[in-house]
């Protein structure tokens, strides 16, 4: 599956380049041409310049290695879970591009996927939260299963965050309260 990787520039969204998971960490990679011709394309990665050229399978080398950054738009900690177990795959490194795939719907940073929104809009349609009219700080603390799956599948969207611990910290400081997230979070 073909994802196209989103920058958030000049206060919108658009396609900048795309990428194909081949394998473990091996995947194609070409920015979009319109993108390549625009007037200001930035890089999505400092150590991927805007080219036209196409990182690609060849006779001699097969897949290459996917631009490093990729591997920052994984999710972590209990949303990488959560997202694995959802997906029905295994949490593991041969699945790192495809969670990835599915979970980069809003990392921090500027770039976001289009099949990972696409994921998170449909999920959410499916699965409405209406009935939450929020949670005790105790739950929170708790780490108590439905505010967790709540957090990730929601509340990440608007926090703009990947892990369970980056949550905690955010929640914790917009109550003004103190809390030890390492002895909270795994």
């Amino acid at each position: 599956m073909r994802s196209v990787i989103e920058v958030f520039q000049n206060g919108q969204w658009g396609a900048a380049a795309e990428f194909e998971p081949l394998g473990r960490y091996k995947a194609t990679f070409e920015y979009d041409v319109g993108y390549v011709f625009s007037n200001s394309p930035l890089p999505v990665s400092l150590s991927v310049p805007v080219s036209i050229d196409r990182q690609g399978i060849d006779g001699e080398t097969g897949a290459p290695d996917c631009p490093a950054f990729l591997l920052d738009l994984v999710p972590q900690g209990r949303g990488r879970k959560l997202l694995a177990a959802e997906l029905n795959i295994a949490d593991g490194e041969e699945n790192d591009l495809v969670l990835a795939q599915y979970g980069a719907f809003n990392p921090v940073g500027n770039l976001r996927l289009d099949t990972a929104l696409t994921f998170f809009e449909d999920w959410r349609r499916k699965n409405p939260d209406d009935d939450v009219a929020g949670f005790e700080f105790a739950d929170i603390v708790a780490r108590k299963e439905d505010f967790l799956e709540h957090v990730w599948m929601h509340a990440m969207y608007a926090a703009r965050m990947l892990s369970c611990r980056n949550i905690f910290q955010y929640i914790t400081h917009q109550l003004g309260e103190r809390c030890n997230c390492e002895e909270v979070v795994t």
